[in-house]
């Protein structure tokens, strides 16, 4: 069955399987997202026009990453994982405190690529298949964030800490209209280095099998923030030069999003998947949509 998803500090898949896999089989997936976005949500959850607490006008946001996730069955209990996107950012803006008359003058575009941060986790099989009445599964995974992200391009692609996070993963299998189905939620908590806020990743995941090669699902996942907001996502702060503005896209972001999607299984050990998910809700994070294509390898 397909995997629960949580996000990052973006509307981003952070995938996890809801159980380990058996010993000695693998699981990759190679993922292409491409997020936009025209609007960001305040402190309070106001969603407005991106940029608008500046001088700024006609902004836009484009995030776009090909991530490789690794998985490997260490026992039937036990799973390494590992994921490692490169990562494609773009703003462009009209910056009105520019003195110079015309628009193209005043005219902004802010580009950034390289590697994000680097995860390595463990993920451990507390109730196995089969060992309730129910068909209930649960997991729990350990994560490492190794700092790989760049902070030397223009617009930073990390924090230059570790992070820890631990996660439940959960799964309840059943029946609909004769059809097999399930049920996953997933529930962490995130310690960041630094003074970043801590986090809460949260999915609840609803899988159809609609053919025998076809799975569809939806999904409502999002980030739960709690700190002050010292690092928001967006634009933060002014530099001393005032006809530049500092670009944020990994901070203290919280967030919850919809997705809808399908999963189609061209054998047992190859699929592919497609999923849409626009943002509901969030604080200090862009707003906006996020589509993904997948290639499985089981």
């Amino acid at each position: 069955m397909a995997a629960a998803s949580n996000l990052r500090a973006q509307p981003f898949h952070v995938a996890s399987q809801p159980l380990p896999i058996k010993e000695g089989r693998t699981f990759v997936k190679l993922e292409g997202v491409y997020f936009s976005g025209l609007d960001e949500y305040t402190i309070d959850g106001t969603r407005q026009r991106l940029y608008s607490l500046y001088p700024i006008a006609d902004a836009t946001y484009s995030d776009s990453r090909v991530g490789f996730q690794y998985e490997y069955g260490l026992t039937d209990r036990l799973t390494f994982a590992t994921r490692l996107a490169y990562r494609f950012v773009n703003s462009d803006y009209v910056n009105n405190v520019d003195p110079r008359p015309t628009l193209n003058d005043r005219r902004r575009s802010v580009n950034a690529a390289g590697f994000d941060d680097l995860w390595l986790s463990v993920r451990y099989g507390l109730v196995m298949p089969g060992a309730l009445v129910v068909p209930f599964t649960l997991s729990v995974q350990g994560g490492l964030k190794i700092p790989t992200g760049d902070l030397n391009t223009t617009i930073p692609l990390g924090t230059g800490v570790v992070d820890y996070d631990v996660r439940l993963l959960g799964q309840l299998s059943f029946a609909l209209a004769g059809a097999p189905s399930y049920l996953n939620a997933e529930f962490g908590y995130r310690l960041r280095g630094g003074d970043y806020a801590a986090q809460q990743p949260f999915s609840i995941e609803f899988g159809y099998q609609a053919a025998k090669e076809v799975l569809l699902r939806g999904s409502i996942s999002g980030m739960i923030s709690n700190g002050n907001f010292i690092y928001p996502v967006g634009i933060a702060e002014k530099p001393r030069d005032p006809n530049d503005f500092v670009i944020t896209v990994v901070g203290d972001g919280g967030y919850t999003l919809a997705a809808i999607g399908f999963e189609f299984s061209f054998s047992s050990s190859f699929a592919v998947s497609f999923d849409y998910a626009p943002t509901l809700q969030g604080r200090r994070a862009f707003a906006g949509d996020a589509f993904f294509v997948s290639l499985i390898f089981r």
